[in-house]
């Protein structure tokens, strides 16, 4: 491996010149120094934090999201009341967590876009707009099982 004395880029030992910035490329790296360097590399890679990666939570609140739209629909088409159009409430919450939970980055640029906000670089979410976001998607499961179960038991007072 060859790394740019000018730009840092990691390069192939075959390669002359720096594949990002054109300049010649100096004598490869030892062994150790080699390894040194994927060593560090590697380090950097665990340390980054990607702020739009789905954690085990996205994931679960997705899955329970999909689970209570196929739920609400279900309900729907069994209960031939007029309670039943609830449902539509409990698809939509459920649909708007799914949308929440499982398009992190998606549900950012659209929030950037409607702000009309204009950054040099590429801005980054903080912590409290990914916590706050997590907490948005349960709220909206739990509310559209709350309208889910209310549609149930208005429809079996009915009967």
């Amino acid at each position: 491996m060859k790394i740019c004395s000018k730009c840092g880029a990691p390069n192939s030992d075959k390669r002359l010149v720096c594949i990002d910035c054109g300049e010649v490329l100096p004598d490869r790296l030892s062994v150790k120094e080699e390894r040194a360097y994927r060593k560090d590399l590697e380090a950097d890679m665990n340390d980054a934090a990607d702020s739009f990666r789905l954690s085990s939570s996205d994931k679960t609140a997705g899955v329970t999201s999909i689970i209570g739209i196929i739920a609400s629909v279900v309900v729907m088409i069994f209960l031939k009341s007029a309670f039943a159009i609830f449902g539509f409430g409990a698809i939509f919450f459920f649909a708007f967590s799914a949308f929440m939970a499982l398009a992190p980055r998606l549900l950012w640029n659209f929030k950037m876009f409607t702000l009309g906000f204009k950054f040099d670089g590429e801005p980054e979410p903080n912590g409290w707009y990914s916590i706050g976001r997590i907490i948005a998607v349960w709220v909206l499961i739990v509310t559209g099982f709350c309208v889910l179960f209310m549609m149930i038991q208005s429809a079996s007072l009915t009967v």
